[in-house]
């Protein structure tokens, strides 16, 4: 968006911009009447015609409206003026709590995070007896005044009560490195998901680190439902041993066993502190806060800066860079929104304008529509930004290089996986797309009897059989066995839940479903399985085999399916083919799984276009 520098909207004359983001521009202002500074967040002209965005920038208004308290940012005014609608905020010079992590060298002094961490304590407390949840709470939502008080920011997220949040499937809401495991697995985000976010940033404010950290935010969504907790005390030994329970008790897996509240957990954490009869020599192993992020995504940049911070930030330095914008991707999506609406058996259909150009595309679709399923609540591939409230993911990404190049536009509609061969079978849908391969094999006899071990990972028992309850339903029996592909992340996450004398490993996915089949194990830990390459009713088209050295993930990445006959399949691969060339299909792998894939074909389907 333009900048604003040297206007004035109302009383507030606009100084200088001083962070940005895909929903919103930050300036500093200086309103005359009471001759102060304040920040002016002003919604960006692509969102400002969305009743959605709109109702967000009120929604932040109406709930600091509500909180009156001296660790919470106060909000001054808000207005519109031809077509800007903005919000007006209290300037805090003193940058945010991210900074001084930043600037500490493996964590703020002693004295200094007692003291903070109780300010923020109080304000959190006092949100939540107001029926607040926060829903974003992270350093860089933890504003800092000259004298280095903290103060809440940013409540674009928060809901007056407590439930799921808003999404049509399991997203990031907010930033990875702080989210509950709960709101990764479901979207349940209530008081205690606040309070984990607290644990996190106590952590890092005592060793400059992050507990839990990973190359793409869907690896650091898995290590916060996965990994069990760190010792604090291997990145600083000094601290008093009784500092770990505060971090297990804050950061629990589940919320029933974290602090009821804030206060609670700063009560504790000061007096364990109060042990320490002078300050340790500091023996930290430390590093920069840094989530391990070897990658640019500026796509994704909402997902670190869901919901801007209001002052002091500057973006540049976010977590996914604008800079350094990956070779050969289509522009950004997000500036297209997408509308969304139910369908009759109330599942989400997204649905975006016209792509590409028919002048240079590849085959010219004349601005066809392309109906899509998707299956929803799978990530990386489908999720949504909740700072945009727009989908996002490999599948959404994968399908707008696609009609980009075809000059076609994408409607996407989420389905369950148990309807999505059917409805596409039935000929209801140009498409289908998802992250692991459809086949013939599990829809005979695996049936679906699925049990979500994470959101990667899924327990998959014989089509008859009891579907567990959970992991733990299955360990408890010792007579039975799990197989699992060795040497994958299946192997790994089995592991972790299940005795490794009750694993099964097998060199081949074909081996462990076969012996699945047969009984001689009673369930497999997958994230997908191979098989023929024929659904009923549905011809497959494998548009590439894409095997995973290294760290395995899943070897078919990119399925696509299409009815019997669909005039989609030639022009499509041709697409697919182009993105290969131009090395999009890499790109797309680097965004969702790091850099640290390497990528094979088999060119299956793709023979016909090879160039």
């Amino acid at each position: 968006m333009p900048h604003l520098s040297g206007k004035s909207l109302g009383q507030y004359q606009i100084i200088e911009p001083i962070g940005s983001g895909g929903t919103a521009q930050i300036y500093r202002a200086y309103q005359p009447s009471v001759k102060r500074d304040v920040v002016v967040k002003v919604l960006s002209p692509s969102f400002r015609d969305e009743p959605g965005f709109v109702k967000r920038f009120e929604q932040e208004v109406d709930v600091i409206a509500h909180l009156q308290h001296p660790q919470i940012i106060p909000v001054y005014d808000y207005g519109e003026q031809d077509g800007d609608v903005y919000i007006v905020m209290a300037y805090m010079r003193g940058g945010t709590l991210a900074d001084r992590i930043d600037q500490s060298q493996g964590g703020l002094p002693d004295k200094e995070t007692i003291r903070i961490f109780s300010l923020i304590a109080k304000g959190l407390d006092y949100a939540h007896a107001k029926g607040v949840v926060h829903r974003d709470l992270k350093p860089n939502n933890i504003l800092m005044d000259e004298e280095d008080n903290p103060y809440l920011a940013d409540f674009g997220l928060a809901k007056f009560t407590e439930g799921r949040i808003e999404l049509t499937n399991t997203m990031m809401t907010g930033t990875a490195a702080y989210m509950a495991p709960e709101i990764a697995r479901e979207g349940k985000s209530t008081k205690r998901a606040d309070i984990y976010a607290l644990g996190i940033i106590l952590f890092e404010m005592l060793t400059g680190r992050l507990p839990y950290e990973g190359t793409t935010p869907y690896k650091i969504l898995s290590a916060h439902i996965n990994q069990p907790i760190p010792r604090i005390r291997d990145f600083r030994s000094g601290l008093p041993e009784a500092v770990q329970q505060v971090i297990d008790t804050a950061i629990a897996k589940n919320p029933a066993s974290r602090y009821a509240s804030a206060e609670e957990m700063a009560a504790a954490f000061r007096s364990v502190m109060s042990t320490m009869e002078t300050p340790p020599a500091v023996a930290r192993v430390g590093q920069a806060r840094s989530l391990n992020l070897p990658f640019r995504m500026k796509w994704l940049l909402p997902i670190a800066v869901a919901v801007l911070a209001i002052a002091g930030m500057i973006f540049g330095a976010s977590l996914f860079s604008r800079e350094e914008e990956v070779p050969s991707l289509s522009e950004n999506p997000t500036v297209h929104i997408a509308q969304a609406v139910n369908t009759a058996d109330g599942d989400t259909q997204w649905t975006f304008g016209c792509l590409g150009d028919g002048g240079s595309a590849l085959v010219d679709l004349g601005c066809r529509k392309i109906r899509i399923a998707v299956e929803n609540r799978i990530l990386p591939y489908n999720y949504i930004f909740l700072a945009t409230n727009q989908p996002g993911g490999m599948d959404y990404d994968m399908w707008w290089e696609i009609c980009t190049r075809l000059h076609c536009q994408p409607v996407f509609i989420e389905e369950k996986w148990e309807s999505l061969l059917d409805d596409l079978g039935a000929g209801d849908y140009d498409a289908a797309s998802e992250g692991i391969t459809i086949t013939e094999e599990r829809r005979a006899f695996l049936a679906f009897s699925i049990s979500y071990l994470n959101i990667e990972q899924r327990l998959v028992v014989r089509k008859g059989e009891t579907r567990f309850a959970d992991i733990s339903e299955f360990v408890a029996d010792p007579t039975l066995l799990a197989g699992a592909l060795e040497n994958s992340t299946n192997f790994e996450v089995a592991r972790q839940y299940i005795p490794e004398s009750r694993i099964r490993t097998f060199k081949e996915y074909s081996t462990v479903f076969y012996a699945l089949t047969t009984g001689d194990v009673d369930a497999a830990v997958a994230d997908q399985v191979e098989g023929e390459t024929t659904v009923s009713g549905i011809d497959f088209q494998q548009a590439n085999n894409l095997e995973f050295t290294g760290n395995s993930l899943s070897s078919d990445q990119f399925g696509i399916a299409f009815p019997k006959d669909s005039d989609l399949v030639a022009p499509i691969n041709k697409a697919l083919q182009d993105m290969r060339a131009q090395g999009v299909l890499e790109a797309l792998i680097a965004r969702y799984f790091g850099t640290d894939f390497r990528v094979t074909y088999s060119d299956i389907g793709l023979g016909a276009y090879e160039q």
